[in-house]
């Protein structure tokens, strides 16, 4: 299987991460470095359920994640096979892609 990227989904998927700046939640910070099993567009991956990690980018300084929320997208990028839901968490790194059966020999993006 394929897991990849791409700048429309990545915006996407900011809309499902929320930071905090005072007592205001606001989406302005960019996503960047996102891997899956640690690799930037892994080409192929064994993993049955991948790893998901990301990094925040903001000039901003005090910034921080307060939730997260994964959508897995079939190869024609509307297709959802599967989304994490809303989890309030400031965890990013290694993220685990919980029950979605995925095929081997399939793009996926997110």
């Amino acid at each position: 299987m394929t897991l990849q990227h791409s700048k429309s989904i990545r915006t996407f998927c900011l809309c499902g991460i929320l930071f905090a700046a005072g007592f205001t939640f606001q989406a302005a910070a960019a996503l960047k470095n996102l891997r899956v099993e640690y690799m930037r567009n892994p080409i192929g991956i064994d993993a049955t359920n991948p790893r998901f990690s990301w990094e925040m980018d903001d000039a901003e300084t005090g910034k921080c994640q307060t939730a997260y929320q994964i959508t897995l997208l079939a190869a024609d990028k509307t297709t959802e096979v599967w989304t994490s839901g809303k989890i309030a968490s400031d965890v990013s790194l290694g993220v685990n892609c919980d029950g979605a059966t995925l095929s081997p020999s399939t793009r996926y993006f997110w």
